[in-house]
């Protein structure tokens, strides 16, 4: 009498594996493309955040553009405000560089895009000078008064939440991974594993 088979016959074997490999190839793509969603749909919503507050800093706006008020605004945010003179491209105002009357700021992208924008609205992403880390800024042209309002916010926060959605991720493709496995392995030795030792 002929001994049961107990172990997967070879060529069933490398169809295991190449089912696992293959959902582990659609898997990385799609853990990439969740995560520049993610990073889009976060800068979509800064983005709508900093238009928000474009917009009140702008309702605010006094006579006369001091340090004391930039700072009065900013204190309760973590966001850098910055009011430049689209007359001479110098800041009135800035919580996060003191001496601001010696850069010129129109040649910054961001503003020189706002200055251009049929809206007043611009943003760019760029690494700060000042700030020595990668930033979100927004701005706003405010034509009557001949200034540019800018808002900036650090994205360190950004890539930090990234950084935890990658451990995420890759927590879940491990998971998805070993359970791929062992669904594999189960499927193979309950229905193809009979039918291989019936015929072979």
């Amino acid at each position: 009498m002929k001994p049961q088979q107990r172990s997967l016959p070879r060529p069933l074997q490398r169809i295991l594996i190449i089912q696992s490999i293959a959902f582990l190839a659609l898997l990385i793509p799609i853990s990439f493309g969740a995560r520049q969603y993610f990073k889009r749909q976060y800068l979509a919503s800064m983005r709508s955040t900093i238009h928000d507050l474009l917009e009140t800093v702008y309702r605010q706006l006094p006579k006369k553009i001091t340090p004391l008020w930039c700072h009065t605004i900013a204190k309760e945010t973590h966001f850098r405000l910055t009011v430049i003179s689209s007359e001479t491209g110098f800041a009135l105002c800035d919580t996060s560089y003191y001496d601001q009357k010696k850069i010129p700021l129109l040649d910054r992208p961001e503003i020189r895009a706002a200055l251009q924008s049929p809206t007043g609205f611009a943003d760019s992403v760029r690494f700060s000078e000042t700030l020595h880390e990668t930033t979100f800024y927004g701005t706003l042209f405010v034509k009557e008064k001949q200034v540019v309002v800018r808002v900036g916010f650090r994205l360190a926060e950004l890539m930090q939440t990234l950084s935890v959605f990658d451990r995420v991720m890759v927590t879940v493709l491990l998971m998805f991974s070993l359970g791929t496995l062992l669904l594999f392995y189960l499927l193979n030795q309950r229905l193809v594993l009979p039918l291989a030792t019936r015929f072979i």
